[in-house]
Formats: C-alpha cells, structure tokens, sequence
C-alpha cells in the first residue's frame, strides 16, 4: 500500500471513531444522569425516609423539630396542574394543527407558522410572568392560573409535531378517500388523523412531559403552598417548585430528600418516554382497515344516498353530477385483503338520528379549527404585545450597558453572561450533535447486527435527552459540576450542563437535514473516486448547511431561554463575569428573580422584551435558514 493509501485508511479510522465517540455521548449522558441521581435520591427514599414515607406522607415539614418528608401533596398538586393544562390545551393544538394542515391556505399558513413559532421559542419564565400579572390578579394563585399559563405553553409542541405527523401521511391515503366518495372533512377525520395518531399521540405526550417538568413558569402562578388543592382556585406546590424554592437553603436530609424529589420527577419522566417509544414501534398503520367497520363510519362510504364521486383536484367540491352506488359486501370479505373498492361494509339505510349526528359534528368541526387557531394566535400576539407596550418604554442605554447596583438595576452583566453561555455552549455541543448525526445517516449499515444495535441504543439516549426536564439537567449539573468536579456555582457549570440540554436538539436538526441530501450527490461523488469520508465533508455535510445551521441558531434560543438549569449550577452573582469560574446570572435568571422579588418590575418587563427581541431575531434568522429544506403537504 502507498502512504496516500495508507494514510487515507488512517483518517477513516479515526474520523470514524471520533463520529463513534460523539454520539455515545448522549448514552453516556443518560446514564450519567441516571447513575448520579438513583446513587443520591434511592437511599433517601428507601433507606434515610422510607418509600411508603415519602411518596405517600403528605406532609412537608424539613425544618421542624421533628422533620417530616412527605411528597404526595406534591405529586398531586403536579398531576392536578399538568391534566387541567392538557385538558384545555390539547383541543386547542389538535384543532389548530388540522387546520394549518389539511385545510388552510397556504398564503394564510405563510403567515400562521411563524407565530407559532414564536410562541414554541418565548421562554418560559415570560410566560409566568405574564400570568403572575395578568392571570393572577383575577384567578388568583392557584391550580387553574398554573393551568391556563402551561396549557399556553404547550400549544406549540402539539401544534407543531402534530402538523409534521399529519403531513407524513401519503397523500395517496386522503386521494382514495375522496375518491370513493368521501367528502374532504370526512377523509381529513377517518383517514389522515388515524393515520397519524401515532405522532398526534406522542405529541401529546411530550407536551405532558414539559408540563410535568415546567418550574419556573409554575412558581410564579400557583401558589406553592404543600397542601392537597381541594378546588381549581386553591394553591398548589408541584414537585420542581419544591426543589427550586428549598434547594438554596437546604442542608443534608432536607437537601438529599429535594434530590429524591427530583428522582420522582426523573421516573414519570422515563415512563413517558417509555410510552412514546412504545407507540412509535408498536402501533402499526395498516391502511386497509380505515376502510373497514370500525374505523369508517358509513358517512364515508355508504349512507343509502347517492355520493357523486369528487375530483381529486377539488376535494372539497362535488364537482362530478354523475352518482355510482358503491358495492356492498360482507365482513369476512372485507377480512381477505380484497380492493379497496370492496370493502366496504356499511348498511345502506343509517337511522335519521346518525345522519343528524354526523352533519351536526362535521359542521362544527370548522369553526372549532378557526376558533382554535384564533386562539393560538391571540395568546401570542397578546403576550408579545403586553411586554412590548410595558417594557420598551424602560429600555434605555443606562438600561443596557450602566452599572449594575441594587438600586438601579442593568442587563448589562446579564447580555454577556447569556453571550458567553451561547457561544461557549455552541462551539462545544454543534461539533459533538453534528458529527453524531453523521455516525447516525452515513456510517450505518444494514448489514450489521451490532452496529444496527448501538444505533438503536443512541437513538432511544438522544430521546431521553430530549424529554428530561431542565431542572433534572440542574441538579444533575449541581451533583457533578458543581460538587464533584469542583467547578462551584459558576458559567462553566451552567455552560456545561447547558451543553447536555441542546445536544439532542443539534443532532436531530443535523440527521434531518443529512437525511434530506439526495442520494444522488452521494453515489456522484463515489462514482468520481471520492471516499465516504471525503463525502461527507465535502458533499454532505455543504449540502445539509442550512438545516444544521438552523438547528444550532434554534439551540442558541433554547439556551437564552433556560432558566431553572441555570438556577442550581451558575448562582445569582450580579457582577461581569472576568472568567468561567465566577457566579452569574443570565436574562432568564434575571428576570425570574425581578419578577420574584417583585422590587424592579418596570426593569422585569424591560428584560422579558429584551428576551423577546432575541427570540424574534434567532426565529427570523432561522426562517430564513431552513427555508429552502421546509418541504410541505397538503390536503386541499
């Protein structure tokens, strides 16, 4: 072998081991996590407390003469919170998503989308703070404030995924529907929703699992109170609320049981997990039996009325005069795999109170997405609008770039704080998600059980990453950053543990946008004597650009947003930072504490517009970015 030979052979090798290390990280990460945490909270809960003890006991007394560690109140009061918040917010997304999708203009989508955007990247501790000033002056500190400010929050998660669920569909699915006389709400409702329930399904799912895991958002509206809420008026303390508001003071058992608290937490949240994963590999889509008895009503195929049979052009009209009667068969015949023009099992002669039924539903299902949307969006705008008319007239230069004193205030130390942490943070998880995401798409092979294998296990880690609460991520960044490596509440404890939180989001913008690179450019550059490696740097990774780019710019917005991970790993110092080893606070931080003390609320208002600008700046940059990759379908 010649040293080119030899020497190409050598960087394959290793470049293909530096991709195998970069995305073991996230396994690496998870059980990290998983280790830390289990190793301090399981003795407290089994050994120090007892299980039955803390799960069950509700009372909450750490400081008392004669301590008491109690959670269920807790438990309670989080799942309280968290099933109003789905309650009133999951209709809303699920209508407003199949609107956007399946019956909306796309000049009206164009203008739709980035709103919700918007509101899928406004951080959370503007959201409490809104409700703490609107919300809580009428409902009060209590279970349904909580509500309505989470329920608000999640809309854009269930919007969002469930929008890309449904336009996954084929197109072929809706086509045969119309086609075999279905009108277009009738195809949309017993033909693309169930063939995307699944990701309409994990949608939900997630957005349970932000609501569950929300902290500072909650702080600010319910209460806090450790009692069981007798009524939706009442307070309420959930299980991350506990462990914001005693971790700053809390010292050995009461320190160790707020851990445990956070292991509680940690459980729901792999149990969720667990479940999408099990819908995601386990609910099959078999399109035939939407077709079938169970799950087509007979509106679809055969009412006993004439269906003109529609133009696949024109879903929505009936465009045809000519009528065809639709056979009829029997169930067994539908069970043998016969055309789809067969199976069709449905009577001929529906009963006047089902017809009136079905026209009643399918003509309130269109006002129900406009409202929905209507919704969404006056939530958006309304909150953008209020911090914009309370806080733009407080900025100023002295606002932005003065002196921080208790007294007077400034964001300056606060901007380059969040600056540090987003660079920093950036050029330390973009390599890592980048080339995981190369390992994932290019270096897979089919052929190999073992390595089919690992992908599978960094696939279902990065999952994990993706739905673990911030707090989680902050006590697991206090027990190994702060504690044991000794790095003390400081920026490079917060930039480290922020790093973990936004490395699932890079590799999955990464692996999405690779994945949308043309097969074509690939086997071109193979053809013209190109190794895999020179391929992907030179014609993948150039061509996936813009999807990976937005990603990143997407992450810088997760990391200006966070706040509760920043709570328990960079402090509350107020200074300039001089080095990574000094206490700060970010805008998120800052405004968390200027809304809690309630001391500075013209400087709170100021910082949540400034917060909003940078949201409305990465949202922008990002649009712009990804525009060329956004691919859509849709059933009109």
């Amino acid at each position: 072998m010649t040293k080119k030979k030899i020497f190409e052979t050598f960087r394959e090798i290793l470049m293909y081991t530096v991709f195998l290390l970069c995305a073991l990280i996230s396994v690496i990460a998870v059980l990290l996590i998983c280790v830390f945490l289990f190793y301090k909270g399981l003795p407290t809960i089994f050994r120090d407390i007892g299980f039955f003890e803390f799960i069950f006991n509700n009372r909450w007394f750490p400081t008392s003469d004669n301590p008491s560690f109690g959670i269920f109140n807790m438990i309670i009061g989080s799942l309280y919170v968290t099933a109003f918040a789905l309650i009133l917010g999951v209709p809303i997304a699920f209508f407003c998503a199949v609107f956007l999708s399946t019956s909306c203009p796309s000049k009206i989508v164009k203008i739709i989308k980035p709103i919700i955007e918007l509101l899928a990247g406004i951080p959370s501790i503007i959201f409490g703070f809104v409700g703490m000033v609107l919300i809580v002056p009428v409902l009060k500190n209590s279970v349904i404030s909580a509500a309505i400010v989470l329920a608000v929050m999640i809309l854009p998660t269930i919007i969002t995924l469930s929008i890309s669920a449904i336009e996954s569909v084929p197109r072929s699915y809706y086509e045969g529907a119309v086609a075999l006389g279905a009108s277009h709400t009738e195809a949309v409702y017993r033909t693309v929703i169930p063939a995307a329930r699944r990701g309409i399904i994990s949608s939900i799912i997630l957005a349970l699992g932000r609501a569950l895991g929300e902290t500072t958002a909650v702080i600010l509206v319910a209460g806090n109170a450790a009692i069981v809420p007798e009524s939706i008026y009442d307070s309420v303390r959930t299980l991350t609320a506990n462990i914001v508001l005693e971790m700053g003071y809390a010292q050995d058992l009461h320190a160790d049981a707020l851990i445990a608290t956070g292991v509680v937490l940690f459980i729901f949240i792999l149990i969720l997990n667990l479940v999408i994963t099990v819908i995601r590999s386990e609910f099959k889509f078999r399109p035939l039996k939407l077709f079938r008895r169970k799950t087509i009503s007979s509106a679809i195929i055969t009412s006993g009325l004439s269906l003109g049979l529609n133009s696949l052009n024109t879903p929505n009209k009936m465009t045809s005069s000519k009528t065809y009667n639709l056979p009829i068969t029997s169930y067994k015949a539908a069970s043998k795999k016969q055309p789809v023009e067969q199976i069709l099992i449905k009577h001929n002669n529906p009963s006047k109170t089902n017809i009136m039924l079905r026209k009643l539903l399918f003509n309130l299902y269109k006002p129900s997405m406009i409202f929905s949307v209507v919704l969404a969006i006056f939530c958006c705008v309304s909150i953008v609008v209020y911090v914009f008319a309370r806080g733009l007239g407080h900025i100023n230069f002295d606002f932005l770039f003065g002196v921080y004193t208790p007294k007077a205030p400034t964001v300056m130390p606060f901007i380059l704080s969040t600056f540090y942490t987003v660079i920093i943070g950036l050029l330390i998880a973009a390599p890592i998600g980048i080339f995981s995401a190369v390992f994932l798409c290019e270096y897979r092979s089919q052929k190999s059980k073992v390595l089919n294998f690992i992908v599978g296990i960094i696939r279902i880690a990065t999952d994990t990453l993706t739905g673990i609460p911030s707090i989680i991520f902050g006590l697991f960044g206090m027990l190994i950053f702060v504690k044991l490596f000794g790095f003390g509440y400081s920026l490079i404890s917060g930039i480290l543990t922020v790093t973990l939180i936004i490395l699932p989001t890079i590799i999955r913008s990464s692996e999405e946008a690779i994945k949308a690179v043309p097969v074509s450019l690939r086997e071109a550059s193979y053809a013209l004597g190109a190794s895999r490696l020179g391929t992907t740097f030179k014609v993948v990774l150039p061509s996936a650009a813009s999807g990976i780019v937005a990603g990143i710019i997407l992450s810088a917005g997760r990391i200006i947003g966070e706040s509760a991970a920043f709570l328990f790993t960079t402090g509350i110092g107020y200074q300039v930072p001089t080095s990574l080893k000094d206490s700060t606070r970010t805008l998120s931080v800052a405004l968390y504490w200027f809304a809690n003390e309630g001391l500075h609320l013209d400087k709170a208002y100021a910082t949540a517009a400034v917060l909003i600008i940078f949201v409305l700046i990465i949202n922008i940059i990002t649009n712009r970015i990804s525009q060329p990759l956004k691919k859509k379908t849709k059933y009109l």
